[in-house]
């Protein structure tokens, strides 16, 4: 069986070249074979560089367009402190909303 099995390797052996010589053949009588053929763009490579553009555009459009902060106006601590160390009575501040209307009224009467 040993020689039935060699020859059996054998006719594989030729019936491969022979497919692979005539594979060959076919390919290179096609227009576009060989190295031109196989070399496509690939555009998903620049897929990464495409996000980080983007996202660094985005970036940049969000910084330049960002409102202006202002800056914290200063307290005045003097006035703060004569208004807690001032002698009027706690029923002033709550009816603080009443002396306001007065005040209102005085100014459209004049």
């Amino acid at each position: 069986m040993h020689a039935e099995d060699e020859k059996l390797l054998i006719q594989a052996r030729t019936a491969k070249n022979e497919g692979a010589a005539g594979l060959d053949a076919t390919r290179q009588a096609q227009p576009g074979a060989g190295a031109q053929g196989r070399a496509k763009p690939n555009y998903y490579a620049w897929l990464p560089l495409g996000g980080v553009v983007l996202a660094s555009l985005f970036v940049a459009v969000l910084w330049l367009v960002q409102p202006a902060v202002s800056p914290m106006p200063e307290l005045d601590s003097a006035a703060d402190f004569e208004l807690l160390s001032g002698h009027e009575d706690l029923d002033f501040y709550q009816e603080l909303e009443f002396y306001y209307w007065l005040d209102e009224e005085d100014r459209h009467a004049d």
